[in-house]
């Protein structure tokens, strides 16, 4: 897997508006695990510059009826693009964000 250097990243950024980020959904229960994707996903979304707001789901009939195997989970644009199989980096929330937003246009 390649990744690309945090300065390319952040200039990719630049070009994106958060407008086209249309919804960032976090599905969980509240406990550490979703805690520590909620707080990497601020944390992510503050170096980009970006002020989307985030929709915590944790109401278990929502949850089901989302379309996630597990939790917790981020839905970019009503797309699953990680669930609880393990919190992902910051680098990859970061690509994830940048390639939903690509995806929108």
């Amino acid at each position: 897997m390649s990744c690309t250097p945090l300065p390319i990243m952040l200039h990719l950024a630049d070009e994106i508006s958060e407008m086209e980020m249309k919804q960032i959904r976090i599905l969980g229960l509240g406990n550490s695990r979703h805690r520590q994707l909620s707080k990497s996903l601020d944390m992510v979304m503050r170096e980009l510059g970006w002020s989307v707001d985030i929709e915590q789901v944790m109401e278990v009939d929502q949850i089901l009826s989302s379309g996630v195997e597990s939790i917790p989970a981020i839905v970019f644009n009503g797309e699953v693009v990680f669930d609880g199989k393990s919190n992902p980096t910051r680098a990859e929330l970061r690509t994830a964000l940048l390639q939903s937003t690509r995806q929108v246009h």
